[in-house]
């Protein structure tokens, strides 16, 4: 998302996804405001970042 907003594209992820779901890991890390289509949610199943780290 930095990249793509250092570019100027960020909208590019809309409109291939149309929304977004981060974490506010990922939120925080990004430092500005997010467009209303970005969605910030926790992880639910932690086990799962376990498997993944």
């Amino acid at each position: 998302m930095i990249s793509l907003t250092n570019i100027g594209l960020l909208d590019v992820l809309q409109q291939v996804y149309q929304s977004v779901t981060v974490t506010p890991q990922i939120a925080a890390e990004y430092g500005e405001l997010l467009p209303s289509w970005i969605t910030v949610k926790a992880v639910e199943d932690t086990q799962k970042i376990a498997v993944y780290n």
